[in-house]
């Protein structure tokens, strides 16, 4: 959640959707009003960033929903198979969490804005640069606040040196090692994935670090 609490604010992906409803209820109750949310934006498409977006459209007023133009195809057209890439590696999890991905069935959702690299996208006093990270998935980007260093990075690059998989629907490991290239030369600071932990300081040192490691691997 980003931007002005008493203004506008804004999502950076949506979560899987398994607890949307308590999520938001614990945002109003530390006053991060969920009426004020007026934009959604989708790093990538994957079940576990944009599940909880379904449950979203019942449950705030309307919304704008903004993602890279690729992704934005997958999600106006509900590709199952793009969504929820390999469901086969969902069968070890818990089986509450497994049935959750095997049974799950997207909807078409109208994109309202579909971006490209480069493209600027204005939250109350934030300016978010999209950069085009292809590789997760095609259509992958990060969205980086340059007076603040802050880079939100889907999975296209964890912290610790990790990264994204190159092996899913649309993605592409040679791909994605030119992303994080990409990445690296820019000035980071706070580093948020869309997992794991986030870098508070010196991200910049963590996706360079996760350059080395994947240009080091043999795909």
């Amino acid at each position: 959640m980003i931007g002005d609490p008493t203004n506008a604010l804004a999502l950076i992906d949506t979560g899987n959707g398994v607890n949307t409803k308590t999520i938001l209820q614990k945002l109003n109750k530390i006053g991060v009003p969920s009426a004020l949310i007026q934009k959604i934006l989708i790093t990538h498409c994957h079940l576990d960033h944009i599940g909880g977006l379904y449950k979203l459209l019942k449950l705030l007023e309307p919304f704008e929903i903004i993602s890279h133009e690729i992704e934005a195809v997958f999600i106006e057209q509900a590709k199952e198979n793009v969504i929820i890439p390999l469901k086969s590696i969902f069968v070890p999890l818990i089986a509450d969490l497994a049935r959750f991905f095997i049974d799950f069935k997207p909807i078409p959702v109208k994109v309202n804005q579909k971006l490209e690299d480069g493209d600027i996208i204005e939250i109350s006093d934030l300016q978010l640069r999209v950069i085009h990270t292809p590789g997760h998935s095609a259509g992958s980007c990060c969205f980086y606040e340059e007076n603040l260093k802050v880079l939100f990075s889907g999975d296209t690059v964890f912290s610790a040196g990790g990264f994204g998989r190159g092996d899913f629907q649309t993605g592409d490991s040679l791909d994605l090692v030119k992303s994080l290239e990409k990445l690296s030369e820019i000035e980071v600071q706070i580093l948020c994935p869309g997992h794991m932990q986030p870098v508070l300081t010196e991200g910049s040192k963590q996706i360079k670090l996760a350059y080395e490691i994947a240009r080091g691997v043999r795909f």
